[in-house]
Parts: C-alpha cells; structure tokens; sequence
C-alpha cells in the first residue's frame, strides 16, 4: 500500500502590495477626481485676476492692546516684511496685519472681496477705512472660530469680508488683529464675489468625495467586522472616522455644516479627532504586526486603550495652545517611530513589512509639511491646504486593500486546515482499518 502524499504548507504575509479589489478600484478612482478637482483653484469662473494685496505684521506687546489709529502710525521699518510676515506660528500675542489693498476699476457683480484662508483663527478683527469723516475712521468686523457662524458678514469656511468702499479704483490699507490659540498665519486673496462663492463650492465639493472614501471604507470594514469578530477592523474604522473629522475640522466644513451656533467645539474636536486617530492608527498598527513580533513588547489593547482615554481627558484640561502642540509632537513621533520599526522589522526579514511602510509614507509626508508650515516654517499654498487629506485617503485606500487581502489570506487558510482536517480523519479511518485487516485471526 503506497503512504499517502504529504501536503506541505506555508503562512506567509504578502511582500508586496496587493491588487486592489473592485471597492479599493472605485475608492482609488474618486481619490484620483478628488485630486483634478485640487487642481482648479477658479471653479471655470472667467474673472480678471486681480492684483494681489500686500501683507506685513507687527506683534503686539504683551498686555499693551494696541488701537488701529495707533497701529497705522507705526514706522515702516517696525513691520515684518516678506514670507514670515504671512505665519507667526504659535505665539500668545495678538499679530496686526496690514494688507495693502488696490482694487481694480472694472466692476463685478457682488464687489470684491477679501479672503483670509485660515478657518481656525480664534479671534480675527478687521479695521476697513471708512470715508473722511464718517465715525471714527475705522468699521471694524469681528470674526473668529470663538464667535457662531451667523456673525460673519459672509457664509464661507475661510473669514470673507466685502470690499465695499467707493471709489473702485483706489488703494487703501486694511489692518486685521489676530489672537488664536492655534498657529497665527493669514494667506489673504483678493477675488470676487463670483470667485469666492464658486472657491467654496468646489471645497465643499473635494470635502463630499473625500468623506465618501473615507465612509465608504468605514462602512464596508465595520460589516467585515460583524463577520470576523476581529478588533482590528475596529480599529481600522474608528481610525477612519476621527481623521476623517479632524480634516473636516481644519478644513473649516465641520463648523460651517455641523455646529455653526456651537463654537465651543471647534477646538476640543481638533485636538480630540487628531488625537485619538494617531492612537486608534498607532494601535492598528501593533496589532496588524503581532503575527510577526514578539507580542511581549508590545501594550496589550486595555493598556493602549487605557493611555488614550487618559491622554484625552489631559487633553481637553490642558489650554487649547499647549494641546494642540503637544498632540502635533505625539502625532509626529509616533509616525516617525511606526516608520523605524517597519523599516527594522523589515531589515530582519519579516514579511509583509515593506508593504504596511509604503501604506503610511503619503500620510506621513503630508502631515511632517503641514506641521512645519503651522509653525511657520512653510508659506501656505493650495498644496498643503489639500496634502493631509490626499495623504490620508491614500492610505485609507491601500489600508483596506492590505485588510482584503489578510481576509482573503485567512479564508484560504481556513480552507486549508479544513482539508487538512478531512484529509487526517481519512488517514485515520485507513489505518483503523488496515489494523483491522493485517491483524491475526482469532483461535477458537
């Protein structure tokens, strides 16, 4: 009787990435219309450019609030100049800006308007001249992330304020007082009515096709989730939701479309979404690598769970500009620190690394440029206004395809050990009863 064929078997993780399935297909092609969409900073609204306004700042000693008639006095060699003019980074004090303003003599329909680009200013004034005479020189406009929604003079996610004083074709200087929690820097426009409105329109439209990959994918892993019982998965959704919320929340959407009357919110869910995505995504990431490591050196969940509860509760006790920058460090550091362990791990030959690195380097990228023009080190462009959320698609897209491609891997293996299982109970009952057979027969 020949022996039975022996099946040899062999686990192993993917060593590169895998082909994307028909969901990661349609994800990563919305991702790509996402990105034409960066692309057209007009919405196809023909206007004559017009020439761009003129911004230095100067910062205001502490405790000695300063008026705009006193500010306007100030010698022209007391203003910064140039690119660090437009970002201070993160300071206590309040930051004058004076924008030169020359508005073109062709009229638009709606006027001109002035556009400042950064939705998370916690209090922003803006001193426009008024004609000889009237008042005392100045009507100012108070705006902020501090203040409800309903009390800027225009509904847009940036601070928008109309350019409105006769004559057209003149030059003026606008001076705007900023004090914010959050990092102090003023990208201002000068556009037309017609071109803010349609600016806003294409935002809102990016920030539709990216919260529908996000929930797309949030959705689709929370059903995998019932199936497989497995907290990864949690995990990977939960992770999902709090960026997806944070980048709404920097983006300036979550307070214009969620809680525009509860102004309260903006910055503990800034804080709060960035800080419970790095540990949800920090947390995915051990427990996708604990096949392939010692599971000794790593928080077991209670423990990782337990220091993001506290983390949070710290968090929101701390004043909002220690918060955030200490949430941005820990962000930073863990990101730094996942790419030195894959990178390691993947030295010594695990399998599978190489693939979960390449996941993370858009997202990483994205945030290590966002973060260094917070603290002023980059000028803001349309590049950066969009990388976080391009990153993170990107790696919410290639996230799932290496989820798909584990459930399929487990499928297989499943299937193998129950053939294994059929194939042993066979040679079982074979060799029962080749026993059976070869045995002597009884003597009576």
């Amino acid at each position: 009787m020949h022996s039975p064929r022996r099946t040899r078997m062999r686990l192993t993780l993917p060593t590169r990435l895998p082909r994307l399935g028909l969901l990661a297909l349609l994800m990563l092609l919305a991702l790509l219309a996402l990105l034409g969409g960066c692309s057209r900073v007009h919405g196809g609204v023909e206007v004559e450019p017009p020439r761009q306004p003129l911004v230095s700042s100067w910062m205001e000693p502490h405790g000695r609030p300063a008026t705009a008639q006193q500010v306007a006095a100030l010698k022209p060699e007391q203003w910064e100049q140039g690119s660090r003019a437009l970002s201070r980074g993160f300071t206590s004090q309040a930051v004058w800006f004076r924008v030169e303003v020359s508005l073109p003599a062709s009229r638009t329909p709606g006027g001109w308007v002035l556009e400042f680009g950064e939705p998370l200013l916690n209090y922003l004034d803006v001193h426009l001249p008024e004609p000889q005479g009237a008042g005392n020189g100045w009507r100012v406009i108070r705006m902020g992330d501090k203040l409800p929604f309903a009390s800027r003079p225009l509904a847009s996610r940036n601070f928008a304020v109309p350019l409105d004083w006769a004559p057209l074709a003149s030059t003026a200087s606008v001076y705007v007082r900023v004090q914010s929690g959050t990092s102090i820097h003023l990208p201002t426009r000068l556009l037309s009515h017609e071109e803010l409105i349609a600016r806003d329109q294409q935002a809102l439209v990016i920030n539709a096709m990216y919260i529908g990959v996000m929930a797309g994918l949030m959705l689709y892993n929370l059903l995998l989730l019932l199936r497989v019982r497995e907290l990864l998965y949690l995990y990977y959704a939960a992770w999902l939701f709090t960026f997806g919320l944070f980048v709404l929340c920097l983006d300036g959407m979550a307070f214009q479309y969620l809680w525009p009357q509860a102004p309260g919110l903006n910055d503990f869910s800034s804080v709060l979404s960035l800080l419970l995505s790095t540990f949800l995504l920090v947390a995915f990431w051990f427990r996708s690598v604990s096949e392939n490591v010692r599971t000794s050196r790593l928080p077991r969940d209670r423990i990782w769970l337990t220091w993001m509860v506290v983390a949070a509760l710290v968090a929101v006790l701390l004043p909002y500009r220690i918060a955030i920058q200490l949430t941005i460090v820990f962000t930073l550091a863990c990101a730094a620190g996942q790419v030195w362990m894959a990178t390691r791990t993947g030295r010594n030959r695990v399998l599978g690394m190489r693939s979960l690195l390449i996941s993370y380097l858009p997202l990483l990228v994205a945030g290590y440029v966002l973060a260094m023009q917070r603290f002023g080190l980059f000028d803001s462009s349309p590049v950066i206004e969009y990388a976080v959320a391009v990153g993170s698609a990107l790696q919410a897209i290639m996230l799932s395809a290496l989820l798909g491609d584990r459930l399929s891997r487990v499928r297989e293996l499943n299937a193998t050990a129950i053939e294994m299982q059929r194939f042993n109970r066979s040679l079982g009952e074979s060799n029962a009863a080749l026993d059976l057979a070869t045995q002597p027969p009884a003597v009576v």
